[in-house]
């Protein structure tokens, strides 16, 4: 009976059975694992939830425009990214023909691929530096306000608590 349960379990678990398990349908249906029907939103809350990013964003909007400065390095590091293989392509199709090398398109090719790279990898230092910046400083910016807000609070409060 035991091992009769325990395909019931495997079953409900992982939605099949082993190929030399059948389903039993004969008893009652058995009960579900504990913990296997439980909803993540009932223990954590909403995913999202409108007014909680509202209140985070008014600590973030002091850092827009420096958002917007990392959005556009991510535009650029994208775009530099894109632009690796067809740099690539053109020497291969232009600079390589019939057995021939042409020294001066694969001289430009390898120019402008070095060129890329030093904006690819620029761009991805001003992105991730400001992202860091603007975190560091809305982390420190929430811990100020909640620290301001505790101090603000009557000790009744912090005993009811």
């Amino acid at each position: 009976m035991a091992e009769h349960g325990a395909a019931q379990v495997r079953q409900h678990v992982f939605g099949h059975l082993a190929d030399d398990e059948e389903e039993d349908t004969s008893g009652p249906p058995t009960k579900a694992v504990v913990g296997s029907h439980r909803d993540d939103e009932e223990v954590f809350g909403k995913a999202y939830d409108p007014r909680i990013v509202r209140r985070i964003w008014s600590f973030v909007r002091p850092y827009q425009n420096r958002i917007f400065i990392s959005v556009a390095a991510v535009l650029v590091f994208t775009l530099t990214q894109l632009a690796i293989p067809l740099v690539i392509r053109y020497a291969i199709d232009h600079g390589m023909t019939a057995g021939k090398l042409d020294q001066s398109v694969m001289i430009a090719a390898i120019s402008a691929f070095a060129v890329i790279i030093l904006i690819n990898y620029a761009a991805s230092y001003v992105q991730e530096s400001v992202v860091g910046k603007v975190a560091e400083n809305v982390l420190s910016d929430l811990r100020r306000a909640m620290f301001s807000h505790l101090q603000r609070v009557s000790l009744s409060f912090m005993d009811k608590t």
